[in-house]
């Protein structure tokens, strides 16, 4: 079930709730990190993120019955796509999981979403940098094959 500290969202709101209603309880940081040693795409402002193991594809705790609740989202390491795109932010939304590629970008050591070759995009000094603006300002969600377009905030994290 959602968490009590949010109602259900209805519609996308202009502004998405404050951050601090529903903020996921810190974990430790995992001994190996990427990029190599250095940098810590986990450390934000007072807590820790780490991914959630899981298979490539979309995640199952994201699309096995009973559904959670449109806007979960869940960090997990992606398979097989080395160093510079570590892990995936998998967002259900509408029935849909949108996997979202997280690129490490080693001229500027920040962390993007989306495919690399954009002519804009913002940039994260952490994972958790992500998350965070994310559960703040609506996130653009781009179904691949047809390309449609839906926003929403990550509200709800989810773990396997």
């Amino acid at each position: 079930s959602p968490p009590a500290c949010l109602p259900p969202p209805q519609s996308l709101p202009p502004a998405c709730p404050p951050s601090n209603l529903c903020s996921p309880q810190p974990v430790p940081l995992p001994p190996n990190l990427y990029p190599p040693p250095g940098l810590s795409p986990w450390v934000g402002p007072g807590q820790a993120w780490q991914p959630l193991p899981c298979q490539a594809g979309c995640p199952p705790v994201l699309s096995s019955p009973p559904l959670p609740q449109d806007s979960a989202f869940m960090v997990r390491q992606s398979s097989g796509q080395g160093w510079n795109q570590p892990f995936t932010l998998a967002v259900l939304y509408k029935g849909h999981v949108y996997n979202i590629p997280i690129r490490y970008v080693e001229s500027s050591r920040q962390y993007a979403l989306g495919k690399d070759g954009k002519s804009r995009e913002e940039r994260f000094d952490s994972v958790a940098g992500i998350i965070q603006h994310y559960r703040e300002h609506p996130l653009v969600l781009i179904e691949g094959s047809s390309a449609s377009r839906a926003h929403t905030c990550l509200l709800f994290p989810v773990k396997p």
